[in-house]
């Protein structure tokens, strides 16, 4: 696998894992604040990142109705005291403070509802252009947003985004063709 041309295995872990974003369908939240969970125990810039990304998601209005706002204790045995969307959009957050280059939205919106599935598409419209972007998902509101679609099959991937307006025009492609951006695979 290649990142920006060379061998990933060439790349520290820790600059690679600081290169990718990964939005999970089901996240955890470590024990500690929602700020500590938005940033990683990370101060200066990645603090004024998380303010402005829970904005973008809506998640200030409901960290705002907390008692103790931003210092509400979560993870560990407080795990169950927010609903599923709230501790998502904390997870979506916290994958992108530092916005790093390759972000992969891994049916990310799956316990959203209308109204944040919205939400989420705008941040990934802001996102766009400025990040290689992969989203993983079926449903046909975020299959929109991607200038290129793919359908794994048989551990290949098939490229499919002519198929969708011209039917005749399949080919099957190795993924490494396929990427925008800096991010091949």
């Amino acid at each position: 696998m290649l990142f920006d041309g060379h061998d990933i295995r060439e790349y520290d872990l820790e600059y690679l894992r600081s290169q990718i974003g990964i939005v999970p369908q089901n996240g955890i939240l470590f024990e500690g604040t929602i700020l500590e969970n938005m940033t990683l125990y990370r101060e200066g810039d990645a603090i004024a990142q998380a303010v402005e990304l829970s904005r973008m998601f809506g998640l200030d209005e409901i960290v705002s109705r907390l008692p103790e706002g931003l210092d509400t204790r979560v993870g560990g045995a407080a795990v169950d005291t927010l609903a599923e969307g709230v501790r998502q959009k904390i997870i979506m957050v916290r994958s992108l403070v530092g916005m790093p280059p390759v972000i992969l939205f891994d049916d990310a919106n799956a316990n959203f509802d209308l109204k944040n599935d919205n939400r989420l598409q705008r941040v990934i419209e802001h996102l766009k252009g400025k990040h290689t972007i992969v989203i993983v998902s079926h449903r046909p509101s975020f299959m929109r947003l991607c200038d290129r679609q793919f359908k794994l099959e048989a551990g290949r991937l098939e490229d499919i985004t002519n198929a969708l307006t011209h039917p005749t025009r399949v080919r099957n492609t190795d993924i490494s063709d396929s990427l925008p951006g800096k991010a091949r695979a």
